[in-house]
Formats: structure tokens, C-alpha cells, sequence
């Protein structure tokens, strides 16, 4: 307790102590046995992917269907089953600032039908359609920021969403609810292992941002711009794939009355600026094979 007591305030304020549950052997004293298992299981899939592939035999995991029969799926992340991911279950978490165990915001998937596409539509205004044929899920980062404006226009407020994909499908849409920076780095986590489960190998972040500059407090630490009296508002949009490409934009607004202006066209900060939310989802592209091109 004496050194929790001793950490700088930015640690307590902005810090969660995490407890875990895992199942250990002294003959593997720094591995945790079920990742072990799983990593032994994902190598052996692999090799046997591998040589079913030279041999023209065909592959993948086989799952039993209702009819007594099985039907094969494509080749999964590293040789490992999605149940070979770990899960939030054994986990606790509590906020160093109170002792509080409310640590991880709310997370949920949701796919618009035709009718609410067409209510939106009729709300927002024709949009232009998505681009085709890309390489890269980078291909959509302007895409999305043009929506963003146009919905944060409307209604002056805009919530945080992830677009996930695989290849150039979006097999999903995640919204995420956070109420201040822990809660935004267990979501970021839940996201990846999610990711680690299904394969996803890109993604576009959509979401509101506050901006600021490098301001110090007392001790030395960077107050985050959500703290800063000057702060400024912009809407961000990240898309980055498992391959390292990435684009990083923003807009800046004003809010005047109860109007938005946007302060002139967005801004492409890809070759100066890092997303650290998705720091938890470029580790999980490496443990799942991905190398940056």
C-alpha cells in the first residue's frame, strides 16, 4: 500500500490494478498453461494446414452439422481454435483513484436494416457510395470521415465506432460507450481478443476526440488533452489493416450556438500521429502472424 500511495497522481487518476486467474505448473513457471497448450495446439494446425496444402487435400477446421455431416472453414488465426483466446472471465480490475470494480465501459455489435438505412438516408442526406475494389481498408478512411461530418453536422454528436473487416468485407460494427481512459483501455482489449477469435485483419475507428497541446502538470507527467482548459474538439477517423498500412484523419470543429463549423477540410496525420488505442489490436495481429509490409 506504502507504494501505491507513493505513485504520481497521473497513475492514480488515470490507473487500474488488474488481477487474473491462470492455471500454472513449475515445470512452465513464466507460461500460463492454457495459452501453452493452445500455442503447441495452433502450431501442430498449422503444420498439418501446411502439408494438407502440398498434398492438394483439403483443409481448415472441421465442424459437425445438424445432418451428421461436416462442412470446413477457412483456416483460422495461428492453428488456434477461438476458444483458444482468452477471455475476461478471470479477470478483476480495480480503479486506483477509489477502489471502484466499474472498469470497461459497454461494447456492443449492431447491423442497420434496410428500413433504418433508409431512415438515416432520409435524415443525413444521400451519401456518396463506398469505394470498391480496394487493396487496404485504409481506402476508406475519407469515406467515413465525409459520413462522420455530415451525421455530426445533423445531430452535434457523433459516438465511437469501430468497423471491422476481413480482407475488404465488413463482417461487423462495434459501438463502444467509455466514460474516461481506463474504461477506453479494457474496451480496446475486449476488442482485441475479439479480433484474435475471428480473424479480423482490419479496421476503421470513427469517433470523436478531444485535442491539445503538450501540457506538463506539477510533477512532470502529460495532462491528457480531455483535461486541458483549452482543449478542442475534432472528429477522428483511424483505419489500419493487420499489414501495417494505416491513415490517421481528424476535423477539427467549433460549436457556435447550435451550430457546428468545421474548420475547414479534414487533416491527414498518418505520417505524424499514432493512434495508442489500437495499441492492444497491433499486438494481437502479431500473435496472430500478421507482419507489417
Amino acid at each position: 500500500m506504502q507504494e501505491l500511495a507513493s505513485l504520481p497522481d497521473f497513475f492514480v487518476r488515470e490507473g487500474y490494478i488488474e488481477l487474473t486467474r491462470r492455471w500454472v505448473d513449475k515445470a512452465l513457471p513464466d507460461r500460463e498453461l492454457a495459452d501453452a497448450c493452445a500455442e503447441a495446439y495452433g502450431f501442430m494446425a498449422v503444420m498439418l494446414d501446411d502439408l494438407h496444402e502440398k498434398l492438394g487435400i483439403e483443409h481448415g477446421v472441421a465442424l459437425g452439422s445438424s445432418d451428421g455431416g461436416y462442412f470446413v472453414v477457412e483456416r483460422l488465426p495461428h492453428g488456434r481454435l477461438p476458444c483458444m483466446v482468452p477471455t475476461e472471465y478471470a479477470v478483476r480490475r480495480f480503479r486506483l483513484s477509489n477502489g471502484a470494480t466499474d472498469v470497461g465501459g459497454n461494447r456492443y455489435s449492431f447491423s442497420p436494416n434496410a428500413k433504418q438505412l433508409n431512415k438515416s438516408m432520409r435524415k443525413y442526406g444521400s451519401t456518396d457510395s463506398p469505394p470498391e475494389g480496394w487493396d487496404s481498408v485504409i481506402s476508406m478512411a475519407d469515406w467515413c470521415m465525409s459520413n462522420a461530418r455530415r451525421i455530426l453536422a445533423k445531430d452535434r454528436w457523433h459516438g465511437w465506432y469501430v468497423l471491422l473487416y476481413k480482407g475488404n468485407r465488413q463482417v461487423a460494427t462495434e459501438a463502444l460507450e467509455a466514460r474516461d481512459r481506463p474504461d477506453k483501455m479494457v474496451l480496446m482489449r475486449e476488442l482485441a481478443a475479439a479480433i484474435e477469435r475471428s480473424g479480423i485483419d482490419g479496421l476503421v475507428e470513427v469517433g470523436d476526440t478531444w485535442q491539445g497541446g503538450f501540457v506538463h502538470d506539477e510533477q512532470g507527467y502529460i495532462v491528457p488533452p480531455a483535461l486541458q482548459d483549452d482543449r478542442r474538439e475534432a472528429l477522428s477517423v483511424v483505419a489500419e489493416d493487420a499489414y501495417g498500412n494505416r491513415r490517421y484523419l481528424i476535423s477539427p470543429y467549433r460549436r457556435v450556438g447550435r451550430r457546428i463549423e468545421f474548420d475547414g477540410d479534414p487533416i491527414d496525420l498518418s505520417g505524424t500521429m499514432f493512434s495508442n488505442n489500437l495499441q492492444p489490436i497491433r499486438d494481437a495481429w502479431r500473435r496472430m502472424g500478421f507482419k507489417p509490409q
